[in-house]
């Protein structure tokens, strides 16, 4: 199923149009991540094209090379398993999870994600790894959904 993820930055004005040959789809995720100040001039779409039944995140951590130099590091996608009284609990494993590696500015498509709602965790390794948060510092709690791109903009990693 091919989505347009036409509009999801729309809060800095810019649109996003199919990457075609002559710009690099790594680009047009930055201007689709707000990564590019100051364009605000259209580009190719891009098309993100996902497998039946699974969805997809893109954003950017900001703030993980200051906890890792120069290691390579790698965003995870851990079901979260909610309990009836509010709280719940994460189980990752590597060889059975969604995970991507990391650009060096932290920008990441983590793609054809069966639906569920996860935590990120993001690290060289899962054991070494730290838990994505939101504005009110909280841990980050996703929810994919099939055929849906879910844009999370900028993340911070949990000191």
């Amino acid at each position: 199923m091919k989505r347009d993820l036409l509009g999801l930055s729309s809060k800095k004005g810019l649109l996003l149009k199919k990457a075609a040959a002559t710009l690099p789809a790594l680009f047009a995720f930055y201007l689709m991540a707000g990564c590019v100040p100051g364009i605000a001039t259209p580009a190719p779409p891009l098309a993100v094209t996902l497998a039946p039944g699974l969805g997809a995140v893109i954003g950017q951590v900001s703030n993980a090379t200051q906890f890792w130099q120069g290691k390579p590091l790698y965003l995870y996608a851990a079901p979260y398993y909610a309990g009836e009284d509010g709280k719940g609990f994460f189980m990752l494993e590597i060889d059975r999870h969604p995970h991507t590696r990391l650009e060096t500015d932290g920008s990441f498509i983590l793609m054809d994600i069966p639906p569920g709602q996860y935590v990120l965790v993001v690290g060289p390794t899962a054991q070494d790894g730290r838990l994505a948060m939101n504005k009110q510092q909280d841990i980050l709690l996703i929810n994919v959904e099939p055929g849906v791109v879910l844009n999370l903009g900028r993340l911070t990693l949990r000191p």
